[in-house]
């Protein structure tokens, strides 16, 4: 089983956080993978806080696979959003790529995100 780590889970990890620390451990004992998209919300983040976000890649990198987001998966993900909008009205493009790509890779997401509270294909941290 593959656990993709979404934004929100990152961050918290980051921080330290409580919630940071169920991520941690996550990461040490599971097989854990980062989208690209994601790697560009971690750095809109950084500079928003202005954090180090060169280092917080790096750590990224050093504890997941990272995994290309092709045009193919963002066409599944135009789909996967308009699906999603019919029970969670404001369902992103960018929760849709992870959901598409977890569902292709019959993966899990791991986030706090309320966008994935109750989905099969999530780890709900709270």
């Amino acid at each position: 089983m593959i656990y993709i780590i979404d934004t929100y889970a990152w961050i918290e990890y980051f921080r330290g956080s409580k919630l940071g620390k169920k991520v941690k451990k996550i990461l040490e004992k599971k097989k854990c993978a980062t989208l690209e998209s994601t790697l560009a919300e971690i750095i809109t983040h950084a500079l928003r806080e202005n954090e180090p976000h060169d280092l917080m890649i790096r750590e990224i990198k050093s504890l997941s696979i990272i995994l290309p987001v092709m045009i193919g998966l963002w066409f599944l993900a135009a789909k996967t959003r308009h699906e999603m909008r019919k029970k969670k009205a404001n369902f992103g493009l960018m929760d849709a790529i992870m959901l598409a790509k977890a569902r292709e890779l019959k993966a899990k997401v791991v986030t706090g995100d309320s966008h994935f509270k109750n989905l099969k294909e999530a780890v709900y941290l709270e």
